[in-house]
């Protein structure tokens, strides 16, 4: 009996979730292979029904169990308007995240992140799109409230940049340089922009080896994130370890980081080292 009210709940919010989209339920069903029950009735209480019903219309299991549905965004999903302030990253600064997400859960893990933070699939086709810094910030804090992470996850987070598809289109640019240190000094006096535009890069001390960092907070960014919490020390170790591993261009293994300061633990400054 339990079950049964379950289902006629569960298939109430279907029909609910349909109506927004002008979708017929019976329709949409049979395309998602949603069994039917022995009184003929579309069956919602089994679990791939209700998984495949949350992915088309792009939420979480959870929030359609619970009924914490936002309908208005359902019926036209876009950004959070708090994506679309300070465009100082982009899409393709998120992807190795995402990447990671996907190696550790499947496809269904990083479809979860997107849906609990309302971003559209849509939107991450363009890796080039602008957004704020906080799409990076809420998608790691995201998987670090889910599991527990340590520094090695994000770094090894962050060579994901390499194999996302996305940036094939970095591999001749980059394969065209002279040394590591060529490679490093075109990451940060050309090339980084094509990331995000929210620090500045500076080389301030260079070794056969190795160099050091410093990073700083753009003009146009400092009263955000003097005022907001957008940046934190999972981004910054994220960031470290992206720009470490644009080495696989030129050799099979990345370079390695170190902080050596961090505002986040009460320094004035950010500074890393990248040794190889």
């Amino acid at each position: 009996m339990v079950v049964e009210n379950k289902n006629i709940l569960w298939q109430q919010r279907a029909k609910k979730l349909c109506s927004l989209k002008n979708i017929d339920i019976g329709e949409l069903s049979a395309h998602l292979n949603i069994l039917k029950n022995k009184k003929g009735e579309f069956d919602f209480s089994k679990c791939q029904s209700i998984l495949n019903i949350c992915d088309y219309f792009e939420i979480t299991i959870e929030d359609f169990l619970t009924g914490n549905l936002d309908y208005e965004w359902i019926k036209n999903p876009i950004l959070p308007a708090i994506y679309q302030q300070s465009l100082g990253s982009t899409v393709r600064t998120s992807l190795p995240a995402l990447r990671y997400a996907q190696l550790l859960g499947g496809p269904a893990y990083k479809s979860f992140i997107l849906k609990k933070l309302k971003v559209p699939k849509d939107f991450i086709a363009n890796p080039d799109t602008k957004v704020s810094i906080k799409l990076l910030s809420d998608i790691l804090a995201t998987m670090v409230a889910r599991r527990s992470f340590s520094y090695h996850d994000f770094i090894k987070m962050g060579h994901n940049i390499f194999t996302i598809k996305e940036n094939r289109s970095f591999a001749k640019y980059f394969a065209n340089a002279t040394s590591e240190m060529d490679l490093f000094e075109k990451l940060f006096n050309e090339y980084i922009v094509k990331y995000e535009t929210n620090f500045n890069y500076t080389i301030a001390k260079k070794r056969a080896c190795s160099i050091v960092v410093e990073v700083t907070t753009r003009d146009e960014r400092a009263e955000e994130f003097q005022s907001h919490i957008i940046d934190n020390f999972y981004v910054s170790l994220y960031r470290h370890s992206t720009c470490a591993a644009h080495l696989y261009y030129i050799r099979p293994t990345p370079a390695q980081t170190k902080v050596l300061t961090t505002v986040h633990q009460g320094d004035a400054t950010e500074s890393f080292e990248i040794f190889w």
